[in-house]
């Protein structure tokens, strides 16, 4: 599930997983907080950094974060996985698809860039910390929009499906 941040993946991704018994939806943002909270992380601190100043974490993180997430939903009966924003870069793709899985369709949720970052707003006053501080924001859409073009346009050489986003 491809889109910006605001894009409301993970709500699809949701709502994909609640009526379907054999779906999972994994968001790597998810993950990686939940990473944060586990004081015996050993990704912990460095994860930390990285969201303090904005900035993506490594392909080789999030692929061992993945891994170890996808054996457990394996493990749970699930066989698809719906992957909420990931890969974010041409180089995680290429890892994912090499150390994970090279069988994989996208859905992109196509939304204008006004909304996502009204949306983001939104979510900051709701308390998600990686979206309080608008530098912080600002950078996450810059990211996306320079990271985005490349990622989609290699994802578009297998099957891709393309959603709008609804406006509200």
């Amino acid at each position: 599930m491809q889109g910006g941040p605001g894009s409301r993946k993970g709500t699809v991704c949701k709502y994909i997983k609640e009526r379907h018994q054999t779906v999972d939806s994994i968001s790597l943002g998810e993950q990686l907080r939940q990473e944060v909270q586990d004081p015996q992380s050993s990704f912990r601190d460095f994860i930390i950094e990285n969201f303090s100043r904005g900035i993506a974490v490594p392909a080789t993180v999030e692929i061992k974060i993945f891994r170890k997430r996808l054996e457990k939903s394996a493990r749970e009966g699930r066989t698809t996985v719906i992957l909420d924003r990931f890969p974010r870069s041409t180089k995680k793709l290429q890892s994912f698809e090499r150390e994970t899985s090279a069988q994989y369709e996208t859905v992109y949720l196509d939304c204008a860039p006004e909304l996502l970052a009204h949306r983001l707003g939104t979510r900051a006053e709701s308390g998600r910390a990686d979206d309080e501080d608008e530098t912080i924001r600002l950078r996450r859409a810059a990211n996306y929009n320079q990271e985005a073009s490349e990622v989609i346009k290699s994802l578009r050489e297998r099957p891709f499906h393309e959603v709008h986003s609804p406006s509200s």
